[in-house]
C-alpha cells in the first residue's frame, strides 16, 4: 500500500510539466512578435508620393488627348508671364477635326474641376487655341494646329469667303443644334436674348469652338411681334442702349449681332444710331445686317462709329424646302465669286440641316471658304 502510494505521487508530480511547455512557448511568441514591432517600428518610413495638384492632372490629360488625337512635334514649356503658365504648342494630322478635339479635351479639363477661360479657332480655322485656369489662376495655354501639305499651298487662288448664319435659337433645339455642329463646318449661330435655352445653347455652341452673336429682336413693318427684348421704334435712344446692353449680357460669349425682323426700325436713323452706340460701346463687337429692308441705314451708321458691319447677301431657306434651300446656296456661291466675300441665313430645321449635310462638303474648298461671320468682316478674332 505504501509503495502504490509513493508510487502514484511521482506520477502527480509529472503532471504540471506540460502546462510549463505551453507557457514558454507563448511568451517566446509575444517575445517575437515584440521584436518584429520594435524593428517595424524603427524601420525608416518611405513617404507616399505626393497627390498632383489639379494644373499638375489637367496637364497630363491634355497631352494624353492629343496622343489619342494623333499628335505629333508636341513642345511644353513654361511661359515667361503667370508665374506657372505654361505653353502647349502641337501639330496634328490634316485628318483630324478639331471640333473634336475640342469637345475630348473640354470634356477632360471640366471632368477635373478645371475651367477654360478663352477659346478661338486661329490661323483661318487651322488651329485651336486655350487657356485654363483653376481657382482663378491661369495655368495653361495650348495650341493645336492642323499640318498642312506643304505643296498644296499657293497651288490655286484663294476662294472666296462664306459665313452662314443660323438665326433663331433659343427654344428647345438642343438636339437640332448638336445636329448643325456635328456637321463639322464653322457656321456661325444668331442666339435670340431671353429665350428659355438662350444660355445652353449659346454655351454649347462656344465650347465646340462656333461663334455666337445675339440675334436682336426688332420692330418690323408688318407690325408682327418680334418677341422679348425687342428694339422698338417708339423707345427712347437711353432705353434701346440699356436694352441692347442687357441682351448681350444675355447670350454669353455672343461676339456680334444682328437683327431679327425689324424692316421698320433698321430703316429708322435715330433708332439705329442707338442700336450702334451700344454695340460701339460694348467693344469688339460686329454687326451683320439682315437685310429685310432694302431701306436699312444699319450700314451707313456702322460706318460713321467705325463699326465691323457687312449684309447678308441671302436667305438660303427663305422656301422650307430641300431644291430650294440647294438653289440658295448655289445663289450665295455666286454672290461670293463676284464679290469675293458673302453671308447667308439659315434656320435650325430638318430641310436646311438635311441639305448642308449634303452640300457643304462638296462646297468647301472648291467654291468656297466656310468662315465665322467675323472673318468675312476682316476680324482677327474667330
Amino acid at each position: 500500500m505504501t509503495r502504490r502510494k509513493g508510487q502514484s505521487g511521482k506520477k502527480a508530480r509529472r503532471g504540471p510539466r506540460p502546462r510549463v511547455a505551453v507557457l514558454i512557448y507563448v511568451l517566446l511568441v509575444f517575445l517575437i512578435c515584440g521584436i518584429a514591432a520594435v524593428r517595424y517600428l524603427r524601420a525608416p518610413r518611405v513617404p507616399p508620393p505626393p497627390e498632383r495638384s489639379v494644373p499638375e492632372r489637367v496637364e497630363a490629360r491634355v497631352l494624353e488627348v492629343l496622343v489619342e488625337y494623333g499628335a505629333g512635334d508636341v513642345r511644353s514649356f513654361p511661359l515667361r508671364y503667370g508665374g506657372g503658365t505654361r505653353r502647349i504648342d502641337v501639330a496634328l494630322p490634316d485628318s483630324i477635326s478639331l471640333t473634336r478635339l475640342n469637345l475630348a479635351l473640354t470634356e477632360s479639363i471640366e471632368d477635373l474641376s478645371a475651367e477654360i477661360v478663352e477659346r478661338s479657332l486661329v490661323e483661318r480655322g487651322h488651329a485651336l487655341k486655350m487657356r485654363v485656369s483653376h481657382e482663378g489662376q491661369h495655368f495653361l495655354e495650348l495650341r493645336a494646329r492642323i499640318r498642312r501639305p506643304e505643296a498644296s499651298l499657293g497651288s490655286r487662288p484663294e476662294l472666296p469667303k462664306v459665313a452662314i448664319l443660323i438665326d433663331d435659337l433659343g427654344h428647345n433645339q438642343r438636339a437640332m443644334v448638336r445636329d448643325f455642329i456635328g456637321l463639322d463646318h464653322r457656321l456661325t449661330f444668331g442666339v435670340l436674348p431671353g429665350r428659355p435655352h438662350s444660355v445652353a445653347l449659346a454655351r454649347l455652341c462656344f465650347e465646340t469652338g462656333r461663334e455666337v452673336i445675339v440675334h436682336q429682336p426688332m420692330e418690323p413693318i408688318s407690325g408682327l411681334a418680334p418677341g422679348p427684348f425687342a428694339v422698338m421704334t417708339e423707345m427712347s435712344g437711353a432705353r434701346i442702349r440699356d436694352l441692347i446692353h442687357c441682351n448681350l449680357a444675355r447670350v454669353p460669349c455672343a461676339v456680334g449681332l444682328n437683327n431679327h425682323m425689324g424692316s421698320k426700325a433698321t430703316a429708322d436713323t435715330r433708332v439705329m444710331t442707338a442700336v450702334i452706340d451700344a454695340v460701339a460701346e460694348a467693344g469688339g463687337l460686329y454687326f451683320v445686317d439682315s437685310a429685310t429692308t432694302p431701306h436699312s441705314s444699319v450700314r451707313r451708321i456702322a460706318e460713321e462709329h467705325d463699326l465691323p458691319c457687312s449684309v447678308a447677301s441671302v436667305f438660303i431657306d427663305a422656301v422650307d424646302e430641300p431644291g430650294a434651300i440647294a438653289q440658295g446656296l448655289s445663289q450665295l456661291g455666286r454672290m461670293a465669286a463676284r464679290r469675293g466675300h458673302a453671308i447667308g441665313i439659315g434656320h435650325p430645321r430638318p430641310h436646311t440641316y438635311e441639305v448642308l449635310a449634303t452640300r457643304l462638303g462638296e462646297m468647301e474648298g472648291d467654291v468656297w471658304n466656310l468662315v465665322p461671320a467675323s472673318v468675312v468682316l476682316g476680324l482677327e478674332r474667330i
